[in-house]
């Protein structure tokens, strides 16, 4: 019996000690995998999040030679499968096209702009997921845009207007290079022409008009490599929130959210900007990450009234608490952007800037129903231009019911700050009411005065061009961006 209890006593204090060695372990795993991970938040340390400073090395370290060779092994995959022809999937005959004569109908000269004695700078910002249906219903105790709305009753702004993608990258790489989205293809980032620099994209523009360009992020310039992307298409200078940080750091503020600074920030960031750099006209490229989830405000956020109605509750599909959540994100984003436009308004910048606002997308749509224009108000978003009194004084018949998308914008951009400039576009200028005007989406959305058209596939797209104009129209963009693309101009 002795014996017995003394083998037990000897197998217990072995349990004991390999459970100690047991929790030890997965202990100091558990303490690695935070490490890797870098954070218990919905993001971690990544290919898509890993800017931890200013210094592209630091940054580099966050990485390791495993992951890198399985990232571009996946790319290379996405290379050797991506052989995309939208000349044929477009029903064309490559040897039957003209590209010299298509070339010339994407080349335009802005006007002489002779009351133009100075260049203004030009701030294009790009609000993530800023649908403009839930704007109707803008009102004293529903106070969506805060601090906007009253910009949006004092300047220009085109409502009938619809993003060219569904999601940020594609939406984002399509005004990068001011070309139509080509449907089904492999983003820019992740293609052949990932590294090469396209002469016609608006930050070549406007260097060749002796204007310093600058792409600010409010998020990781890392994310689907855009940073490097900006880079190649000649932005003098790149920034992410690392850099913005370093702009705004001031103690005890709510600075982040699981995609990147908070939007008040990256205004602070651009106003800044333009204060350092008073001696040579400035084209910014702005992206912000706010109103995106998991939908977190900053500590210091105080809302405005946001009270739903009866008749929006009733609009709203699934969830009515997350969707709260989503449109308090959606008012924080709204009013930020019009404290930015106040702030640039009552500065010497308003006397010499023109600011540029639209959306990637619009991704209230997957939440909401809409009492009319279905096809239209799943895509739609805003265009805003602000324009110092110089230019709005000599700008005639501005019509803000035109219809357009993307592909429009910078065709608009130059019109309104370049004299004299030739430049490619596959869009039409919105001040240019001789010109046809209708609004694309890659999922075959088609929006126009005179109809709303809803295309599935390319098959139904040469069909439907038979018979519409906005089809025809459609069809011909997308051609004339594959051939600006394969002619490298």
């Amino acid at each position: 019996m002795a014996f017995k209890r003394m083998v037990k006593k000897m197998l217990v204090a072995r349990i004991k000690n390999i459970s100690k060695k047991i929790a030890v372990a997965v202990g100091i795993l558990g303490v690695n995998l935070l490490i890797i991970r870098g954070t218990f938040d919905m993001y971690p340390i990544g290919k898509m999040t890993p800017t931890l400073s200013e210094d592209k090395f630091l940054n580099s370290l966050s990485q390791n030679g495993a992951k890198y060779f399985i990232d571009a092994l996946k790319l290379r995959m996405s290379f050797k499968n991506g052989n995309y022809d939208l000349i044929n999937k477009l029903n064309y005959k490559i040897d039957e096209l003209n590209s010299s004569e298509i070339l010339n109908s994407c080349l335009y000269s802005t006007p002489e702009n002779k009351y133009l004695d100075f260049q203004p700078n030009v701030i294009f910002i790009m609000v993530e997921s800023f649908g403009l249906p839930p704007l109707d219903y803008q009102s004293k105790d529903f106070n969506i845009s805060g601090e906007l709305e009253q910009h949006f009753e004092e300047d220009f702004v085109w409502r009938n207007f619809i993003s060219t993608g569904n999601g940020t990258i594609e939406s984002l790489e399509s005004l990068l290079l001011n070309i139509e989205l080509r449907p089904e293809s492999l983003p820019f980032v992740e293609s052949r022409e990932s590294r090469h620099k396209f002469n016609f994209a608006p930050s070549q523009i406007f260097n060749n008009n002796g204007y310093f360009s600058r792409f600010i992020y409010g998020g990781d310039l890392s994310w689907r490599n855009i940073g490097d992307f900006a880079h190649v298409q000649g932005f003098n200078n790149v920034e992410g929130k690392a850099h913005i940080l370093k702009t705004v750091q001031n103690k005890n503020r709510d600075f982040f959210h699981p995609w990147g600074i908070h939007d008040e920030y990256l205004y602070e960031h651009i106003l800044k900007k333009l204060d350092e750099n008073k001696n040579k006209p400035q084209f910014i490229f702005a992206l912000t990450t706010d109103n995106h989830p998991p939908y977190k405000l900053p500590d210091e956020w105080i809302s405005p009234s946001l009270i739903f109605s009866d008749e929006f509750k009733s609009n709203i599909r699934g969830d009515l608490n997350l969707a709260k959540s989503r449109f308090l994100s959606f008012q924080y984003a709204l009013h930020s952007l019009g404290k930015f436009l106040t702030q640039i308004k009552n500065s010497e910048f308003g006397k010499n800037t023109i600011v540029v606002v639209t959306a990637d997308n619009h991704t209230a749509d997957g939440i909401m129903k809409y009492k009319n224009d279905e096809i239209l108000n799943s895509k739609r978003i805003p265009l805003y231009i602000y324009l110092p009194k110089t230019i709005r004084d000599n700008i005639k018949n501005i019509d803000t019911n035109i219809y357009g998308s993307h592909k429009d914008i910078f065709a608009t951009i130059f019109d309104l700050s370049l004299k004299n400039y030739k430049y490619f576009s596959v869009g039409s200028s919105l001040l240019r009411q001789d010109l046809p005007h209708f609004g694309s989406n890659a999922s075959g959305v088609i929006v126009s005065k005179d109809r709303a058209l809803s295309i599935k596939g390319f098959g139904d797209l040469i069909e439907t061009s038979k018979k519409y104009d906005e089809a025809k129209l459609y069809r011909e963009t997308l051609l004339k961006t594959e051939i600006l693309i394969r002619n490298k101009q």
